[in-house]
């Protein structure tokens, strides 16, 4: 499907699309599982013009679930920010970028040692969580029938946590804010000491620390979609709306942004739609090939 298109900065562009990736949380999803109708239907309609549809996401692949009931993707997901690529079919994982028991384990140690909110260790299928005192957890609002749809298991002690974590592709931490340049410095630390990707996310309900295989990021998972499909990325239209968006918005062919992304991100897109919340997916959708 060629198209035509604007630049937000005003340069007219033309593109053939074959291949759509979308990250789901602030872009595809309204709420928390939540696809909004004008996207399921404009989804579609690309689909049947013989384009593929793929997620490309920092769920896991019990998250991406609810998700799965509302839209039919085209046969691979990108899962945990692309370290991790599974057959919906089958549910097969295809490729997987991992951490080493002691890198993990040194990583947790460091993280222990911040002012920390949450931490959490994911795999294909599971969410690990350190518990910690004097704070309400996010995972204590699902009750234990959520807890295993979603592979949540709660750990008090940092060792176990550790141990029962196998294959780890990504670690989360939430930051006080008043521990943010400890939390930055040590970052850079870890990056240095582990060779690992690190990202500072600033979200409403609280900022948050990526930390991923150094080869692991949206643009490497995008490629690898693109590798299965037999697809050049100059022929990939990207959705996205936070930071560890921005290397697959860049690389894509046609990047379009949303609405609710901050400036930053905006910045690195081709273009930049309505927001989540308003169906953006399907707007743009409707302005660049319908």
């Amino acid at each position: 499907m060629r198209l035509r298109y604007k630049e937000h900065k005003g340069k007219e562009m033309e593109m053939e699309i074959k291949l759509i990736v979308t990250d789901l949380d602030g872009t595809l999803l309204t709420k928390k599982d939540e696809v909004h109708p004008d996207n399921i239907r404009a989804l579609r309609r690309c689909q049947e013009r013989g384009i593929k549809v793929c997620p490309v996401t920092a769920r896991n692949w019990k998250e991406i679930a609810p998700v799965l009931e509302q839209v039919s993707f085209d046969e691979v997901a990108a899962l945990n920010n692309g370290a991790c690529m599974v057959n919906l079919a089958t549910g097969a994982v295809e490729h997987q970028l991992v951490f080493s028991k002691e890198n993990v384990q040194g990583m947790v140690e460091t993280i222990c040692q911040l002012p920390y909110t949450f931490l959490s260790l994911m795999g294909t299928d599971y969410m690990h969580v350190l518990e910690t005192s004097g704070t309400i957890s996010w995972f204590s609002y699902y009750d234990d029938q959520e807890r295993k749809q979603m592979g949540i298991r709660a750990f008090s002690d940092a060792g176990m946590l550790v141990r029962e974590s196998v294959d780890v592709q990504r670690l989360t931490c939430g930051i006080q804010k008043q521990g943010e340049t400890s939390a930055r410095k040590a970052l850079r630390d870890m990056q240095a000491r582990y060779g690992c990707r690190t990202m500072f996310m600033e979200e409403a309900d609280g900022d948050y620390i990526e930390i991923s295989p150094v080869e692991a990021n949206k643009a490497f998972a995008m490629e690898q979609i693109c590798r299965h499909f037999g697809i050049d990325a100059q022929h990939v239209l990207a959705f996205g709306d936070n930071e560890n968006d921005m290397d697959m918005l860049r690389h894509a062919g046609v990047s379009v942004a949303m609405g609710n992304a901050n400036r930053e991100v905006q910045q690195v897109a081709t273009m930049v739609t309505s927001s989540n919340k308003e169906g953006g997916v399907a707007a743009a959708l409707q302005s660049l090939i319908f």
